[in-house]
């Protein structure tokens, strides 16, 4: 065993090592290193504030043998979902070599889902995973993607689902010690104190996740097509902060401020980007109406070009009617006697009249027939004009969605 100095290439710290072992952890930030890079680190200045980030690393090839097998450690870990090794193996690797982009992505993925890196080291993790890609703007899609679905939505809607069946399960069981005069469930200490660990737990950590929503733009977030998921991250997590309020009245008590005081700052952050959603929509549909009344007027235009022809019916029934009329004033002047004469002319009218009626449903007829003929004219205006329309009816469903959200309180 030989102790030597060395340097913790994640803080700084130094250290005492065994120059023999191969690998170690920090004492002081708990992070895994190789022992020969903290060795050089403590020996040798390496520019940019002790970071690889931008300096030229030079890898020998026990290096590289060393990077190829911790990579593939990081990731067959990362697959077992045994996210605290990949999380380490993937350290390793950045110390080796910190450009390499499969590296920090598998960091970035597993400690998102250890809940150990802050959201500005998520930042630091997207933005190295990203560089040297031949598609940057693609993956961080991806990562967005990753976040609030696989992340984000996934765990809190897990978490409600959690929190109600073990609500109902402590509920139960607090009952029935009240019942059998054991007395409350909070005087077992040890008891109280792990079901405030549970709480503080799912707190902090739904908190974390809700969080990890505002790294991205709203813009980056609509691009992705992720604003659904958005909707469905504010009610679990509004639901889970219910569910926790439930939980510890159980008992009694309730949430502390603090606790309160960040969802409530969380909840804010995510109506802010709700908001940014309503302001889209509206103005979506203000430029759909806009369409709507220039497709409308093409397609008068185009009937215009084509319009029906319903003199012949016209002629008849103008003829008709001025017969009608003239009954009419025939009847009148008939005066109060001549019943037979005025009988006939009456059937005479009604008659008259059923023909005006049967004729102007045969004109109406005809120019359905003609209309439907014609439809081609202006089939693709029509069609576009229902889409249109029943666009601006999903978007106004869609903003008093929104706005419910918006008006909500905790």
């Amino acid at each position: 065993m030989k102790i030597v100095q060395a340097k913790c290439p994640n803080c700084g710290g130094t250290l005492k090592v065994d120059s023999e072992k191969e690998a170690a952890i920090c004492e002081y930030c708990k992070t895994p290193f190789i022992v020969e890079k903290a060795i050089n680190n403590y020996n040798t200045t390496i520019v940019n504030n002790n970071t690889f980030n931008d300096a030229t690393v030079f890898i020998n090839n026990d290096d590289k043998k060393r990077l190829s097998n911790y990579l593939d450690l990081s990731e067959s870990a990362y697959l077992a979902q045994n996210y605290k090794d990949s999380f380490n193996y993937s350290l390793l690797v950045i110390q080796i070599d910190g450009k390499c982009s499969k590296a920090w992505d598998l960091k970035l993925k597993s400690g998102i889902n250890l809940a150990n890196l802050s959201i500005n080291e998520v930042r630091e993790a997207m933005i190295n995973a990203s560089k040297g890609l031949d598609n940057p703007d693609g993956y961080l899609e991806g990562i967005a993607s990753f976040i609030i679905k696989e992340i984000a939505k996934k765990n809190l809607t897990s978490y409600v689902e959690l929190l109600k069946k073990t609500n109902e399960s402590l509920k139960s069981e607090y009952n029935k010690k009240l019942w059998e005069g054991v007395g409350p469930l909070f005087l077992n200490p040890s008891m109280e104190q792990q079901d405030n660990a549970n709480v503080t737990y799912f707190c902090s950590y739904s908190i974390y996740i809700a969080n990890l929503v505002f790294i991205f733009e709203y813009q980056q977030i609509k691009k992705v097509d992720l604003v659904d998921e958005l909707l469905i991250i504010f009610d679990n997590f509004l639901e889970i902060y219910k569910l926790l309020n439930e939980r510890v009245h159980i008992y009694g008590r309730s949430l502390s401020t603090n606790a309160t005081n960040s969802f409530k700052s969380t909840i804010n952050e995510l109506k802010k980007y709700l908001s940014l959603e309503k302001e889209t929509l509206i103005a979506k549909n203000e430029k759909l109406k806009k369409e709507t009344e220039e497709i409308k007027e093409k397609i008068e235009t185009i009937k215009a070009e084509h319009p029906f022809d319903g003199g012949e019916y016209d002629n008849k029934i103008a003829t008709l009617n001025g017969e009608h009329e003239r009954l009419i004033r025939e009847k009148k002047a008939l005066g109060l006697f001549k019943f037979k004469e005025k009988s006939s002319i009456a059937k005479r009218i009604k008659e008259t009249k059923h023909d005006i009626a049967a004729i102007d449903k045969e004109k109406q007829s005809s120019k359905a027939l003609f209309d439907k003929e014609n439809y081609k004219y202006y089939e693709n205006e029509s069609n576009q004009l229902n889409d249109l329309l029943n666009q601006i009816s999903k978007n106004n469903e869609r903003i008093k969605i929104t706005t419910n959200r918006i008006l909500k309180r905790i």
